[in-house]
């Protein structure tokens, strides 16, 4: 419950890019979270940087979160 915790590290940044690398020849790569982190609020405030990770993979199709007991769409 606090947005400052809810950050990822410059580790886990790395992790994500050295897997994003691993799955470069995947035509869609789908990304999956505990909490929707671009929500912000409690979820922290880095979602920009690490959607910034995502997008400049190029084939990654979509983010799903769970946590929060309700459906949401966005593009």
């Amino acid at each position: 419950g606090e947005p400052a915790r809810q950050k990822m590290s410059d580790e886990q940044l790395n992790w994500l890019r050295d897997v994003l690398v691993k799955a470069k020849d995947a035509d869609h790569v789908f990304a999956f979270l505990h909490h929707p982190r671009w929500r912000k609020g409690n979820y922290g405030d880095d979602w920009d940087k690490v959607h910034k990770v995502l997008v400049e993979a190029g084939n990654v199709s979509a983010v799903f979160a769970g946590h929060i007991h309700q459906m949401k769409y966005q593009e």
